[in-house]
């Protein structure tokens, strides 16, 4: 029993296919048993296996290595990359990223889930969470090396930061998320997850981006539980003398609005019995 990477040749045209097995020779046979029979999962060999015949390919093995799973997705990613297999539709060792399905494949797959609601709506319950959880404890993704991170790349996976929908899609989502409200325990949750996320710390707004953010909040009043739950949030937070000395140079030689003064001073006065009571105090330790 043999583990390793192996390689499905047409010998006449020299496109090949290559995969990988921890029994080639078991795999080797059921290539054969499903090309014969028609009903191979590949679709590409599968045409060209019924195209040329049976006696057109040659298969053997390229590399043999140990069982181990990351050592066969590392050696037949480098397979891939040097060979470039045309009978594979993956382009990424054990991950079906980078697929493209042809157009009547697409056809058929929307055809077949049009009107499905099934899952439109349904929450797990604790039990199936619980469940999915221990499923997926102690299992590794694929190799992380800088290669396959590369070849990840190459493929056009991760590619969502700066990427645009048209606009009838973007209006579509506008529509359907207007006026709803995440649950309590979501928005605490999301809250607890944002605690010490440093991921956009010093990254900056585009100016088109800033206005866009202006527009949306632009009129927005906070409920009084809202301003008091920011209130508490501020207390204790100490601003870098780098933010202090960009907010003096912001404001200096600008001139507050009558409605800003007032403001200020129906604030003083709201807090003028705090004021008198700290005086006294400081009155009485000093006398």
């Amino acid at each position: 029993m043999v583990a390793g990477i192996y390689e499905i040749l047409n010998t006449v045209n020299g496109k090949r296919y290559i995969g990988q097995s921890v029994d080639i020779d078991r795999r080797w046979k059921e290539h054969r048993k499903t090309l014969r029979k028609g009903i191979a999962r590949h679709a590409y060999l599968q045409a060209a296996w019924n195209k040329y015949g049976e006696a057109a390919f040659k298969f053997s093995i390229l590399v043999m290595c140990e069982k181990n799973r990351d050592a066969l997705f590392l050696y037949e990613q480098q397979a891939f990359n040097a060979l470039k297999p045309e009978y594979n539709l993956a382009p990424i060792a054990g991950s079906n990223l980078g697929v493209k399905h042809r157009p009547e494949v697409c056809a058929a797959i929307s055809a077949r889930m049009k009107g499905k609601t099934y899952a439109k709506g349904t929450r797990r319950t604790p039990e199936q969470c619980q469940n999915i959880s221990e499923s997926l404890i102690g299992k590794k993704r694929g190799p992380q090396t800088p290669e396959h991170l590369a070849n990840r790349k190459a493929a056009g996976c991760g590619k969502l930061i700066g990427f645009k929908h048209p606009p009838e899609f973007g209006a579509a989502i506008s529509a359907r998320q207007t006026g709803k409200k995440l649950p309590e325990e979501w928005s605490k949750n999301i809250a607890k997850g944002k605690i010490g996320n440093t991921v956009w710390r010093g990254r900056k707004h585009k100016p088109e981006s800033k206005a866009k953010i202006a527009d949306t909040l632009s009129g927005v009043k906070h409920s009084p539980e809202r301003r008091e739950a920011n209130r508490l949030g501020h207390i204790g937070l100490k601003q870098s003398p780098e933010t202090i000395a960009k907010r003096v140079a912001a404001l200096t030689g600008q001139k507050r609005s009558a409605q800003q003064c007032k403001n200020i001073s129906l604030g003083k006065l709201k807090n003028a019995p705090v004021c008198q009571s700290v005086a006294t105090k400081r009155r009485k330790v000093y006398a």
